[in-house]
């Protein structure tokens, strides 16, 4: 039996082998045989397989001068002479599977406990070992540790500072036991006070000897590796998110990334806790921010910000987004975005790299900062992810304010707006709006305008003023008929005919909506006939007329499905369960009602969710 115990540097390899050994030394009653073999040792070389070989050989009881000259007799006396016995043998710290291998008895009685930084997957491909990696512990198991071994009531003496160790030493065991071992002289609280600056954070976690020096053991690590894949871990480190992709890694390395991840994952430098997606432990990533140079780490943020925003408005585009931001440049050479073949595939990448782009607008970049949550649009208000948008926007209007972009803060006041109009926050909404549409007047700038007006127009639908809304509505629609932009003339025209409905003239707004509709079908607008089959769905469902009105919002609740927009499929389901109760159909209200309620609920939309919930009781 041999098993492969694996993992990064610090997370106790070596007390588990021991410890197991310990436990189970009865069952092997012919000894023990343990070497250090110093594969990641800071101050000395590896220990020789030779060397190794010729130690075994003399605790076996071999005389000196029987010992063969060569490796390969000396391999073979070992294996012989362990053949018909029960050994356990302990190899620790081993470089690789070739540092290992002429180690390995023969015979079915001993085992081998190996411990490496290495995955040593060649061990367990061709010799069947059992490979077993240790993660960090987790917060209850790194709490029992500080208890056991500093007392329960030093911890309840400083309990504030005991949850910041825990936190920044991220369940990594040595820098807990550094920590462990620096709090017989030191505070818990002046330690958590240096670790918690990323300055200082390294060097607190130094016990002295370079065992207990945390730098020094990921220093190991690092010059173990390859020099393509040490440049990589160097420029992870800078890459904006908690975790990245393949593809997002050969922007910054090329096409051999993939190869240098492995190299990475096998040095359990970095994690992939999901299939293409790799992640580094907070202080891994820290010491490799340390050693990235000004140049690798300028490469590494200029690829990835152009992998991502060229990949968000490539998904975008598949998903029928109808306003994007104006991009004057190309993507860089090299920056690999992605290309989705259909919305499924777009929707997928947008919800893995959510974090990451998250990240990229964060860096507060210059056009970037609102190039990214224009892109993003559509996937948020379809998936009523309206928190994330307007966080986005506010970092991206603190920029353009900043820098003095008042194109980017046109577009950071209509979507914030926007925003909170939707969620009825309307004192907020309406100067942002207000703002947004005498700022584009003052550029000159129709498309912006009408884009204001436009949000103006809901938002004052929104407070139940339909005559406001509708002098907006027209002026947005009279913007986007000059420009030229069918999809959003359609959506005004419906606005316009739904305002027209509101204010009691309803033949008129049904004229309207026919005419949206029409031209949404015309141009293939699905989006846009979505929204105004439910407008005509409402007025039908107003007028009694509710087995018309159930098939406009049955068909306009199968478009949002076929669009993937839950966010606006909610609304419709809940007013499809309307009609179908009016025609005396509850068995279609309750189903309608009941994926009105789920979708509310994931969209943590609590005050609808509780209106359909009440219907759905009267139901019973």
């Amino acid at each position: 039996m041999i098993a492969a115990i694996g993992g990064a540097g610090g997370t106790g390899k070596t007390w588990l082998a021991l410890t197991w050994a310990h436990h189970n030394s009865a069952r092997f009653p012919d000894g023990q045989l343990y070497v250090n073999l110093r594969g990641y040792d800071p101050a000395s070389p590896p220990l020789t397989v030779e060397t190794a070989l010729h130690g075994f050989l003399r605790a076996l009881g071999v005389d000196p001068t029987a010992v063969p000259p060569d490796i390969d007799g000396m391999a073979a006396l070992y294996r012989s002479l362990l053949a018909e016995r029960k050994v356990l043998v302990l190899l620790d710290n081993a470089r690789d599977a070739g540092h290992v291998t002429p180690l390995l008895p023969s015979g079915t009685g001993s085992a081998v406990l190996v411990t490496s930084r290495s995955g040593l997957p060649e061990l367990v491909a061709t010799r069947g070992a059992w490979p077993i990696t240790l993660d960090p512990l987790t917060g209850f198991e790194a709490r029992d540790l500080l208890a056991y071994r500093l007392g329960v009531p030093r911890l309840a003496a400083e309990p504030d500072a005991v949850a910041a160790v825990l936190h920044w030493c991220s369940g990594l065991p040595l820098a807990l036991g550094i920590v462990i071992a620096r709090a017989t002289k030191a505070s818990l609280t002046g330690l958590a006070v240096e670790l918690s600056s990323a300055h200082t954070r390294l060097s607190a976690l130094d016990a002295g000897a370079p065992p207990a020096n945390l730098r020094v053991v990921l220093d190991t690590s690092h010059a173990a590796l390859s020099s393509a894949a040490a440049r990589l871990f160097r420029q992870l480190a800078i890459t904006p998110g908690p975790d990245i992709g393949t593809r997002a890694a050969i922007a910054v390395a090329g096409p051999g990334a993939p190869v240098l991840l492995r190299e990475l994952a096998n040095a359990h430098l970095v994690d992939e806790h999901v299939p293409d997606r790799y992640r580094m432990h907070d202080l891994v990533r820290l010491h490799a921010a340390e050693k990235c140079g000004e140049a690798e780490r300028d490469s590494a943020l200029s690829q990835t910000v152009e992998h991502y925003l060229h990949s968000a408005l490539a998904c975008a585009e598949v998903m029928g987004h109808h306003r994007l931001p104006s991009v004057d440049r190309l993507p860089a050479p090299g920056s690999n975005p992605y290309r989705p073949g259909d919305m499924t595939a777009a929707l997928a990448w947008t919800e893995a790299e959510h974090a990451a782009l998250t990240a990229v607008v964060d860096l507060q970049l210059p056009g970037v900062s609102w190039q990214l949550p224009k892109a993003l649009a559509v996937y948020h208000w379809r998936y009523g992810r309206l928190r994330d948008h307007m966080a986005m926007w506010t970092t991206a209007r603190e920029v353009a304010e900043r820098i003095g972009d008042v194109p980017a803060l046109v577009q950071a006041d209509t979507s914030l707006g926007d925003s909170h109009a939707t969620l009825g926050d309307f004192p907020t909404a309406l100067p942002h709006l207000e703002r947004a549409v005498a700022l584009a007047a003052q550029l000159g700038d129709l498309a912006a305008e009408a884009d204001a007006h436009n949000a103006l127009a809901w938002a004052w639908e929104g407070r139940r003023n339909h005559r406001k809304a509708l002098d907006h509505a027209r002026a947005a629609f009279t913007g986007y008929q000059a420009l030229g932009k069918p999809h959003l003339e359609a959506d005004m025209l419906n606005c316009v005919g739904w305002c027209l409905i509101r204010l009691g003239r309803r033949e008129e707004g049904r004229a309207w909506c026919d005419m949206a509709l029409a031209l949404c079908e015309e141009h293939g607008h699905r989006d846009g006939a979505a929204h105004t089959l439910r407008s005509l769905g409402e007025l039908e469902l107003e007028t009694g007329r509710y087995q018309e009105a159930v098939r406009r919002l049955q068909i306009a609740s199968d478009l949002f499905a076929l669009l993937q927009h839950s966010f606006a499929q909610a609304g419709v389901l809940a007013r499809l369960g309307e009609a179908a109760h009016a025609l005396g159909r509850d068995d279609l209200a309750r189903s309608s009602w009941e994926r009105a309620l789920g979708l509310y609920r994931a969209q943590h939309r609590e005050a609808p969710a509780t209106r359909v919930l009440s219907r759905l009781a009267s139901l019973s």
